[in-house]
């Protein structure tokens, strides 16, 4: 009789580490959708910042800009984020990393980057 109860009460050692981790991306990502005003991280970088290549490049191609033209992208990665940011985050791939992001264009900043992560889960 103990023997069967204590079998109920040991969990997988897998199965809750899955699910810690799903429980963690969850808060993450409902943080990242209502709890943050800005594009900026802590430290000032910019949410994604390797994302931020790739969904400007695509919505480049779909507001019929240059791709590859650094300052163009520049200008355009500030518009997206509505402010000014440092650095360079150039789109130096092959075209066809554009036509992947293409359809996440349509969504805000935000909203592709949550959805791009959740993607990749």
């Amino acid at each position: 009789m103990i023997d069967q109860v204590s079998d109920r009460t040991n969990f997988d050692p897998w199965i809750t580490s899955f699910l810690t981790i799903i429980l963690l991306y969850g808060f993450w990502l409902f943080s990242l959708l209502f709890g943050i005003e800005s594009s900026f991280d802590s430290v000032g970088e910019v949410f994604g910042a390797d994302f931020i290549q790739f969904y400007s490049a695509a919505f480049g191609l779909r507001e019929d800009l240059p791709i590859y033209d650094r300052f163009a992208q520049h200008l355009l990665q500030e518009k997206i984020i509505g402010t000014s940011i440092q650095g360079s985050f150039n789109f130096n791939n092959p075209p066809l990393f554009v036509l992947i992001f293409y359809p996440l264009t349509f969504l805000s900043y935000k909203a592709a980057f949550v959805s791009w992560i959740v993607i990749q889960l």
